[in-house]
Parts: C-alpha cells; structure tokens; sequence
C-alpha cells in the first residue's frame, strides 16, 4: 500500500502590523483601515513571489510561526498573528483561520532584525 505524504510548505511575509486600531467606524458601518488592506494585498504578492501559483490547503493544518521583529520592544503575538491568518487565508491558502482549522504551535521568536520578517510553516495534519 502506498504511503500518502503529508503536504508541507515554509515562506515568508514581511512584519505584519498590529490588530489593534485596524477597524475605522463610520457612517454606520465598520472597515478595514487602508494600511491593513495594503498589508495583506503585499502578503498576496509576497506568496505568488514564493511560489508561483499559491498552495492551498483543504484540511486542518498547523501553523508555526517564526518571528524576527523588527526592533526590541515587547510585541504583542495575538495582534500579529490574527493579521498573519487573515492575510494567508484571503489570499486563499487555507479556507478558514478558526482553531477548527488551524492548530497554532509555540512560536519562536529571534533576534530583532530589521525590517522584521514572519517565517510561517504549515503542514498538513
């Protein structure tokens, strides 16, 4: 019997901004802020550099990320990583950002390097 491999992929994205003050509000509605939106058009762009034609996956994987954030200060991981899942799956490689779907594993962060970068590795469970 053949022995099916489980897909892997590893790329990287450029440091995302932070979650917090990303929503604008007006005119009885609620709306990404342009910086946001510039962020995960860039993070589209950055994949199809990566690969060519963007992978998709179909079924639960986990995500590890990798941090080299740009500087020293202390970041809040939960406002960066929400950003870092909403940009893979608008750009269409996971069909969903839940914890149904997505399984987070410890991230690890290194040394600050500017510009600061994100290494982002899923694989298939």
């Amino acid at each position: 019997m053949e022995k099916m491999t489980k897909k892997k992929i590893e790329f990287t994205l450029s440091w995302p901004p932070s979650r917090n003050g990303a929503l604008g509000f007006g005119r009885g509605r609620v709306y990404l802020k342009k910086h946001i939106k510039k962020y995960y058009d860039d993070c589209h762009y950055e994949l199809i550099r990566q690969f060519t034609k963007i992978p998709k996956f179909f079924t639960p994987v986990k995500i590890l990320y990798e941090f080299w954030p740009p500087d020293n200060r202390i970041w809040d991981e939960e406002n960066h990583t929400k950003t870092l899942k909403d940009a893979i799956k608008l750009a269409g490689v996971i069909p969903d950002d839940s914890t149904r779907f997505l399984k987070p594993q410890a991230p690890v962060y290194h040394k600050p390097k500017k510009p600061g970068w994100v290494k982002i590795t899923l694989s298939e469970i």
